[in-house]
């Protein structure tokens, strides 16, 4: 009965170390994105500056 529960419990903790690392990946992953577009905006504007 012991080695059942233990079994569970690491299942639990790995499901948990999963969810956690697939929550840090959507941040990292939102992060970037809006880097990514700060940087485009910034680009664009500073063309239309330019061509005005």
């Amino acid at each position: 009965m012991a080695t059942i529960t233990n079994k569970q419990q690491s299942k639990s903790i790995r499901v948990k170390e999963l969810t956690s690392t697939k929550i840090s990946l959507l941040y990292i992953g939102t992060l970037i994105a809006s880097v990514t577009l700060s940087i485009v905006g910034l680009s664009a504007l500073s063309l239309v500056v330019k061509l005005l």
